[in-house]
């Protein structure tokens, strides 16, 4: 009852305006093809259920703008397929008619994107108007600041703005990004100049830099948003500088949710959300042919790519190789990070071992791990061909460390640390104490069992690129403080490998001091 009542209104709002607009958006799709290991999510279901709110809008005589919100690309093994350019053409497959530059889609650095876009060779224009880009990048007119679209008579402009955060543009160096927010409102500005009926930003942000966004605009009419992955089941509607409501709205992460909006654009860029819904995608979903077909394909490509090896067995898990779930990190330590901690440590001949579960992928369910869930679970490369991010480890004394762990320990926002040899008390501070409100103090710490000796040299076992990401991001002056690292010439994915061949069934680590 409830549906026809919609569609009723929406039918009554067709005859008495004729500025209605349909949009679909996805955002932080991470290449996520297949979806879940729970039937959650998937290509061809998304498609699928893509297809009916488009028909559904056709029926009743609106056009639809599809777009999305960016990292359509690192998060699975799938993003290394055809040299990445298969997540791209997944945007066609979708009928992405725009979508913004994410981190994860520039992590192999801006000229790796542009080859990938040339290889894909899709209408999907990719935007973004705050990336600074150099001559080496090769990205030209491939990466425009907006894109312009008619639909219903009304002249749109779709502006993209991706995050500005500092430690995410390390690689993209030497270009760089510029504040979104500063950039948006002159692209904005212009756009109504120009004589648009309707200025979006499509931006690749977060919803608290969107909040800002619409909090510092006087001409940006909607935020279409990713990046941090927000399940907004209604708009968001933050007023601007004109205290003009501005509907903000983000669909999630990882094809788990697409979003419908209806919206009715009135004179003087006043518009209206007639309905929003977000559409849940999982099994038994009917998956759309041609899709399902196409993400076939892809995994022909990636297993070939791995030489036939991905759905080969290296072991059994009696626990959870720990990832996202239901498209969100979960930021904390867990048996399997202090597994990812040790195989580390003893890679890299460490003392401790590092790990952060902010770098974690797929969730991989107990039971039999294949080579695939060792990709997946962890998948970053520094270039296409790598086996998975280097090991790397420095040296530092037992004062530094200590001080290295409070530091972290200390952190508000924790990144889901596990250590390997290290033994640690700590107290969490009030949440209500001024200053150090929420923040977390060590004590009583030793390394395998024994006291840390402050003059007493340490090794410890980190990702590489880590360090690589700090030493690209300071200035060359600075980059001498950085304590020099020791690469092991291993990596990730054949280490994890022989780790599970060696330690099966993976249980909990218990301590052997």
């Amino acid at each position: 009852m409830k549906k026809y009542i919609l569609s009723s209104l929406l039918l009554l709002s067709v005859s008495s305006h004729a500025k209605l607009l349909h949009i679909i958006h996805t955002n932080d799709l991470h290449s996520y093809f297949v979806g879940y290991q729970n039937g959650k999510g998937g290509y061809a279901r998304l498609k699928a259920k893509l297809n009916e709110l488009k028909a559904d809008a056709d029926a009743k005589g609106v056009e639809t703008l599809i777009v999305d919100g960016g990292d359509f690309g690192e998060g699975t093994s799938f993003f290394m397929s055809n040299e990445g350019a298969d997540c791209i053409k997944a945007l066609e497959h979708f009928g992405t008619e725009v979508s913004v530059v994410g981190n994860h889609d520039y992590m192999l650095g801006g000229n790796a994107l542009s080859k990938q876009i040339k290889k894909a060779n899709v209408p999907t224009k990719i935007i973004s108007a705050n990336i600074v880009q150099t001559p080496d990048m090769e990205l030209g007119d491939l990466v425009k600041p907006y894109a312009d679209f008619e639909k219903n008579g009304i002249k749109i402009r779709v502006i993209g703005l991706s995050t500005s955060e500092p430690h995410f543009q390390y690689a993209i160096s030497p270009g760089y990004i510029n504040d979104p927010i500063a950039v948006g409102n002159i692209e904005a500005a212009k756009a109504k100049t120009e004589g648009k009926d309707l200025i979006i930003a499509l931006t690749h942000i977060g919803t608290m830099y969107d909040k800002l966004l619409a909090q510092n605009s006087t001409d940006i009419d909607l935020i279409v948003g990713g990046h941090d992955h927000k399940r907004l089941d209604q708009a968001m509607m933050i007023k601007n500088k004109n205290k003009k409501e501005v509907p903000i709205v983000q669909a999630e992460s990882h094809g788990l949710v697409v979003g419908s909006l209806w919206i009715d654009v009135k004179e003087n860029h006043e518009i209206e959300v007639v309905s929003y819904k977000l559409h849940d995608i999982a099994a038994p979903m009917p998956e759309e042919p041609a899709m399902a077909n196409f993400v076939m394909e892809v995994q022909d490509r990636r297993n070939e790519m791995f030489g036939g090896r991905f759905d080969e067995p290296i072991g059994f898990s009696e626990i959870k190789l720990t990832g996202y779930e239901d498209g969100h990190a979960v930021l904390q330590k867990s048996c399997w990070g202090e597994h990812m901690a040790k195989m580390s440590a003893d890679a890299a001949g460490a003392d401790v071992g590092l790990h952060m579960a902010f770098f974690e992928g797929m969730m991989i369910l107990p039971g039999v791990i294949k080579f695939g869930d060792v990709v997946d679970n962890f998948p970053h490369i520094r270039q296409l061909g790598d086996m998975g991010w280097e090991i790397a480890s420095f040296e530092t004394d037992g004062k530094t460390l200590k001080l290295l762990l409070r530091a972290i320990a200390a952190m508000k926002k924790q990144m889901g640390i596990s250590f390997y040899g290290l033994d640690y008390n700590f107290v969490r501070m009030p949440d209500n104490l001024p200053g150090v409100g929420g923040m977390s103090y060590a004590w009583n710490l030793k390394l395998h069992g024994k006291k840390i000796v402050k003059d007493q040299k340490y090794r410890v076992a980190f990702p590489a690129e880590m360090a690589h990401a700090v030493k690209v991001s300071l200035p060359k002056k600075a980059q001498a403080i950085f304590p020099n690292l020791k690469a092991s010439g291993k990596y990730y994915w054949p280490v994890m490998e022989e780790y599970i061949r060696k330690n099966s069934p993976i249980k909990c680590l218990t301590k052997q001091w």
